[in-house]
């Protein structure tokens, strides 16, 4: 076995012990998952992976013989400029190699690794959108070095990469530098489409196109037959190209059966999705729809899940991703906005708009899920647990307050959980939302809601007068500040649970790093949902 394959694997292992380590070691956990800056939801966990994964492929290099080029120096008759460019060029190419398997890492919802080990599902898109840029630029990088190098050595690039010489032999290598350009224009094109503005305006484009990283894998397998072993877990040696084509050992069959295996569980998962039909519509007066499907998927749905949803009606293939509001053994609720652009959410809105009670059933909704995990601000006791949200990141919250708050009127003789709600919002009428009426009449002993309007008109409260709406930004800071006063005890634990638009979140996490700068007494745990997946 190679050495690179030997380091590879073995880093894959080692992380599966780290991951096991950190869900059972609590001081380790809280560890990995502080913020390495005071305003970025970018984990100590995520940035280390990381930068080790990048690590590994510097080591492979170093033990590589193919890094250490002494007989490839004794033997050169060209110039030292033509050597370091080829050797710059295979070094990239064996980097692209163990890259790539990092990339075809399980990162999709369905991930066995995400559900064993309860890995969120934001960090691990993070992680391979890193991999996947760093793939792209390297590629660049190799087709660079490549270039210079065939310019030096006298050859003419037109002819060498986008040419097959006359009587090639597949097999033999004729075809291999038209096949890389091949490579990297199906990665450009996959980079391309998964930008963000592409995800959110054109998912279907970004959906179909990501099907094209089959079609790049083929292509890199035939262009460097190496990258296989990385990107499929298996054994073998480093062969012929042409023998690469026809042999593998047992060890890389089985991995390539549990790597099919593993494809055929997510691909399930995605078909296994259940005809459910929508049952009730509310447009709220603030401009957001809340819908409720029946459906028997969530029931065992837990606070600050999400479902993928698809309304056949706007599109057969477009799923996006929607906050559970509250949950029953046989209906989920779901909250959006209504924008009048021509976005999918807007589709579905006039969609809905255009059904009455009667027919409401005839909707039909494809869901699945539920995925995510559990807030922890639901699973762990916090003195303090505080909701700060934005916009329609009031849905990721609302199932986790209402059990928070069922939980401390179960637990009467029982110490408990203070809660805070801060919603920040441009939307008028924003305190006429359902959910927020229903906690107008929650005892103001554990519970407080704050309402902040930021739109340009002045808003006032309309119904209860327990409702506070101030018509300014919020101040987290301020406000944690308040309530920990309000307490007066030693040795607090509080829990934030942020959700909104990112320049929502990062103000929300400076805001919480002068919080802790000034009561270092206080014991702050920090959650930030993504506002967009």
């Amino acid at each position: 076995m190679q050495p690179d394959l030997i380091i590879f694997y073995s880093f894959l292992a080692l992380s599966l012990v780290a991951l096991a380590l950190t869900s059972r070691v609590r001081l380790l956990r809280a560890f990995v998952s502080k913020r390495i800056y005071h305003n970025s939801p970018i984990s100590i966990a995520e940035i280390t992976w990381f930068v080790l994964a990048m690590a590994t492929i510097l080591l492979s290099l170093l033990l590589s013989n193919n890094f250490w080029y002494g007989r490839r120096i004794a033997k050169w008759k060209r110039s030292y400029s033509a050597l370091i460019l080829n050797n710059l060029f295979d070094a990239s190419g064996d980097a692209l190699a163990q890259l790539i398997g990092y990339v075809f890492l399980p990162v999709s919802k369905n991930s066995p690794l995400a559900a064993f080990f309860n890995l969120p599902y934001t960090s691990l898109t993070r992680v391979h959108t890193w991999l996947g840029r760093t793939l792209f630029w390297l590629s660049i990088f190799h087709a660079t070095m490549g270039s210079g190098y065939y310019y030096a050595a006298g050859k003419d690039l037109r002819t060498t990469l986008f040419i097959v010489p006359p009587g090639a032999v597949f097999g033999k290598g004729d075809y291999q530098q038209v096949l890389g350009v091949a490579t990297i224009s199906i990665l450009l094109v996959v980079l391309l489409t998964s930008l963000s503005y592409v995800r959110r305006y054109f998912y279907n484009v970004f959906y179909f196109t990501h099907f094209l990283v089959f079609a790049f894998l083929t292509m890199a397998y035939f262009h460097a037959s190496s990258c296989i072993y990385y990107a499929m877990p298996g054994e073998a040696k480093k062969k012929n190209f042409s023998k690469c084509l026809l042999t593998t050992n047992s060890t890389s069959q089985t991995g390539l059966i549990l790597y099919g295996i593993d494809g055929l569980l997510r691909l399930q998962s995605r078909k296994a999705t259940h005809t459910s039909t929508v049952k009730e519509v509310i447009f709220e007066p603030c401009g957001y729809v809340k819908v409720t499907v029946a459906t028997t998927e969530a029931a065992n749905a837990r606070a600050g899940q999400f479902m993928r949803v698809n309304f056949p009606a706007v599109s057969m293939m477009e799923y996006h991703p929607w906050s559970i509001v509250e949950s029953s053994a046989d209906t989920v609720t779901f909250l959006f906005s209504a924008p009048s652009d021509k976005s999918w959410s807007a589709r579905v809105s006039k969609l809905l708009g255009t059904i009455s009670d009667r027919s409401a059933g005839d909707v039909n909704v494809h869901l699945q899920g539920p995925y995510g995990r559990e807030i922890a601000l639901v699973t762990e006791r916090f003195d303090l647990a505080v909701f700060y949200v934005g916009g329609t990141g009031i849905a990721a919250c609302v199932q986790a307050v209402n059990t928070v708050l069922s939980r401390n009127r179960q637990n009467v003789d029982k110490a408990k959980t203070k809660v805070l709600v801060a919603w920040s919002s441009s939307q008028e009428q924003m305190e006429s939302l359902s959910c927020v009426k229903s906690w107008a009449d929650e005892s103001k002993e554990d519970f407080e809601l704050r309402l902040f309007h930021t739109g340009s008109s002045q808003s006032t409260p309309n119904g209860s007068p327990n409702l506070q709406i101030a018509n300014e930004r919020a101040n987290l800071s301020a406000l944690l500040q308040k309530q920990v006063n309000a307490l007066s005890s030693m040795d607090l634990t509080v829990g934030v649970f942020i959700c909104g638009p990112p320049g929502f979140s990062k103000d929300a996490l400076s805001h919480v790093t002068t919080f802790s700068g000034a009561r270092k007494d206080v014991n702050v745990r920090v959650e930030v949902e993504s506002f967009e997946i």
